[in-house]
């Protein structure tokens, strides 16, 4: 699933950087989530395709991108974001002189 999704969101914004986390196994004390192979996902992606877009916005289209994937039953029980355009990113990952 973690490939599906990833595929998904290259194709979708094209990112400049993009890395998919599992955090299922921190979780092991939430077994009713991990229920039907339910995960816990941590999402970083850099796209200039979130330019103009605040960070709810953003969150929105992930959230539109991957319904299947969340709706109950779908495999993906939580999914943690960060979200940066390509210059946040530049500027987030500037190295002081």
């Amino acid at each position: 699933m973690q490939q599906q999704i990833e595929n998904k969101l290259v194709q979708a914004f094209k990112p400049d950087f993009t890395k998919l986390y599992d955090k299922s196994e921190s979780h092991k004390n939430h077994p009713e989530a991990l229920k039907n192979g339910g995960s816990h996902l941590t999402l970083i992606l850099v796209s200039s395709a979130f330019e103009g877009l605040k960070t709810i916005q953003r969150q929105r289209k992930i959230h539109q991108l991957l319904a299947d994937e969340l709706k109950p039953g779908g495999g993906l029980h939580a999914l943690s974001m960060s979200l940066y355009t390509t210059q946040e990113w530049q500027k987030k990952h500037e190295q002081p002189e």
